[in-house]
């Protein structure tokens, strides 16, 4: 549930590990001065306060998922390793099962654009249906596209050769498969 401590396992793979199929989160790092922790391997990190709301937003108590992080799963104090795994994330990205988009937080009125994409009782899936977008909806679309996660270059590797996508905006979400 909500408000629980994250945990999560650091499994080692590369291409002669087969740990089966993984996700990638597309997310933006945010500000270094606001951290959370969380646990991994039973060791408390800190990590920032974006990465931890996507955590949140896409965890599942039941069935545990193998994920992609970068903060996570490159070592950043160790500048030779990170710079091996930024060659090669765009393969990272590209051989997901799926990639998650994690837009940030509700703000803006977002929450009725993916209500606008997905009206009730609707799969999750992208589509725009016909009803009128007024002032307000218009509004909130530019705020989305204004967000800063799309003037990140990353995003070209990450999203554009993905396989499926899930773009979450606080508890709204949206498939593009």
């Amino acid at each position: 549930p909500t408000g629980t401590p994250i945990r999560c396992k650091l499994v080692h793979s590369g291409p002669q590990l087969n740990h089966g199929p993984y996700e990638c989160l597309s997310y933006m790092w945010g500000a270094s001065d606001s951290l959370k922790a969380i646990s991994v391997d039973g060791q408390s990190i800190s990590i920032r306060q974006n990465l931890w709301a996507a955590l949140e937003a896409i965890r599942d108590q039941i069935n545990p998922r193998t994920l992609w992080a970068d903060a996570l799963c490159i070592n950043q104090d160790d500048v030779q390793e990170r710079n091996k795994q930024v060659a090669i994330m765009g393969r990272i990205y590209q051989e997901a099962s799926k990639v998650l988009v994690w837009l940030g937080e509700m703000a803006d009125d977002s929450d009725i654009i993916f209500d606008h994409m997905n009206p009730e009782g609707a799969d999750p899936i992208w589509s725009w249906d016909d009803r009128p977008m007024d002032h307000r909806y218009a509004k909130a679309l530019l705020a989305i596209c204004c967000r800063p996660y799309w003037r990140r270059v990353w995003i070209i590797q990450e999203v554009l050769g993905a396989t499926s996508l899930d773009i979450l905006c606080g508890t709204k979400r949206i498939l593009m498969e």
